[in-house]
């Protein structure tokens, strides 16, 4: 078996790292500066993005588990990078519809995924502690939120 520790600090690194949807809210208000939208518009991509993290953790479980952690990791990273980028792309052109699809779906397909494979990989490397491994890599999911606001503040103002 593995070094199960590396494994169990690898799962906990994706979850901190897939935590960012949660930080959401730090990001409505200059994203509706940008697209000139109202915050009912910009909050539904946060939805979509928990739905789509839930659909594909759920739709795609049992195919995480027949790739492996290395090709569904990335697979997330591929998804999650995308529907980054995709959104950057988004806020670029002012486009809602974009920001939709790339944060909301694509994003949220790559959160489900980054979700299940840590999940999945964690219970067969510790079959006696399940639920202590797998709820200490939960437990850091939503953990991000609270560490995102800090560059916020350090964000030079407009205009200076």
């Amino acid at each position: 078996m593995r070094n199960r520790s590396l494994i169990a600090l690898s799962a906990v690194g994706i979850h901190l790292s897939i935590g960012s949807v949660y930080a959401f809210s730090v990001l409505v208000r200059p994203i509706m500066e940008t697209l000139g939208a109202s915050m009912g518009d910009v909050t539904w991509t946060f939805s979509l993005a928990i739905l789509f993290l839930g659909m594909s953790a759920a739709l795609l479980g049992r195919f995480v588990e027949k790739i492996g952690p290395q090709k569904s990791g990335l697979m997330a990273a591929f998804f999650f990078g995308t529907g980054l980028l995709g959104t950057a792309y988004a806020l670029s052109i002012r486009s809602l519809s974009l920001l939709y699809l790339f944060y909301g779906c694509i994003g949220g397909i790559g959160l489900g995924t980054g979700y299940i494979t840590p999940v999945s990989t964690l219970v067969k490397y510790f079959p006696h502690h399940r639920g202590f491994a797998t709820g200490l890599a939960r437990c850091l999911l939503g953990h991000h939120g609270p560490l995102c606001p800090l560059p916020q503040t350090a964000r030079p103002e407009k205009g200076t």
